[in-house]
């Protein structure tokens, strides 16, 4: 009787969080603290080949649940930082606003957005009680002809 040899899984290991350095909780955090961004945080992140890509961040937030509250907590902590540093430093003349507002704007989209989500009514402009201008004497006729 033959024995039934025993499936190898094919490919890469998948990485988890548990291959990252062991102190990397508090790495994420004490850099958020400083309001680092997530680029700084994959920076001081090391695999233990050494080796840590954007795309196992994203794959790890995704798939880690304790990776992506850890994340989490670190971008509320570095937008604190931020908007600490905007608070603190309004008033002194080397503070640069421009720059900390570009600066927020672009790091912070989902709260320091200029522009609001529209929203499409489906509403004609006569059920929101406007009224179109008729021009008197058959004149809204002669536009469209020639608007033809």
């Amino acid at each position: 009787m033959t024995e039934l040899k025993q499936k190898r899984p094919i490919g890469r290991p998948r990485i988890t969080v548990d291959d990252l350095q062991p102190d990397w909780k508090e790495v994420i955090l004490s850099l958020a603290m400083e309001g680092a961004s997530d680029c700084e945080i994959r920076a001081a992140l090391v695999v233990k080949n050494g080796k840590f890509s954007h795309d196992l961040w994203y794959v790890l937030e995704k798939r880690e649940q304790e990776f992506s509250e850890i994340l989490k907590k670190a971008k509320v902590m570095a937008q604190a930082w931020w908007e600490k540093q905007g608070r603190i430093n309004l008033k002194e003349d080397k503070f640069n606003h421009v720059l900390w507002y570009m600066n927020m704007k672009n790091r912070f989209r989902s709260e320091w957005n200029d522009q609001r989500p529209v929203q499409k009514e489906d509403e004609d402009i006569k059920d929101r009680g406007l009224e179109l201008y008729e021009p008197p004497n058959g004149r809204l006729k002669q536009i469209q002809r020639f608007m033809q």
